[in-house]
């Protein structure tokens, strides 16, 4: 595959992405009464459990990066390695 063709599809999919994770918050935020254009959180911000799918995407973004390179996360200069520790994650 060329650098081309894989920028133009990796572009594809993120643009699918974008759309359907900005529906998804602007879903949330008008059941609960809001828009952008506040500064309310939501009412399960403070919920756990939606911070580890949302840290996936930062997490496939060093992912692609690593793999590209041709490394793997527990490489020492690996991004995927450094955006988790970022993130709070740790390695064992």
């Amino acid at each position: 595959m060329k650098a081309q063709q894989f920028t133009e599809e990796l572009k594809k999919i993120q643009q699918e992405a974008n759309e359907k994770v900005v529906n998804l918050v602007n879903q949330a935020q008008k059941e609960e009464g809001l828009d952008w254009s506040t500064d309310k959180a939501l009412s399960f911000q403070n919920d756990p459990n939606w911070n580890y799918p949302a840290d996936g995407f930062a997490e496939m973004a060093g992912w692609i990066y690593d793999r590209v390179a041709g490394r793997n996360r527990l490489h020492r200069k690996s991004v995927t390695k450094r955006i988790r520790k970022a993130l709070g994650y740790t390695y064992p």
